[in-house]
């Protein structure tokens, strides 16, 4: 009978354990939208920039039309820092449409 409730004791207590793994390890949506004060909002998520992404398209069909003219390119610099190597280069940032906001979204460099 003992061993019987020792077993029972360990499994609540190993389901106890993992409940509260479970509860510490599920957090907190963040908030997408940041304000800078210069009234420029940083989006916590958006499109991948082309340098580090692009599709393969295997059967390529006519882009998205925008009704909207660009907005003018934001001036970057390119950071102090830099990874080490000879094919290390800058990519500067650019305008992408957003259909979601039906609008454009400036994607660093």
């Amino acid at each position: 009978m003992t061993r019987y409730s020792d077993s029972l004791r360990f499994l609540r207590t190993a389901i106890f354990g993992f409940g509260l793994l479970w509860l510490n390890a599920t957090g907190s949506a963040q908030e997408a939208r940041i304000e800078d004060g210069n009234g420029i909002e940083i989006l916590a998520r958006g499109p991948v920039h082309e340098a580090f992404a692009e599709p393969i398209v295997f059967d390529p069909k006519p882009g998205l039309t925008v009704p909207k003219a660009i907005p003018e390119l934001v001036e970057e610099l390119p950071p102090d820092q830099k990874p080490v190597g000879n094919n290390v280069g800058w990519i500067p940032g650019y305008w992408n449409w957003d259909e979601d906001r039906d609008n454009f979204v400036w994607v660093s460099g």
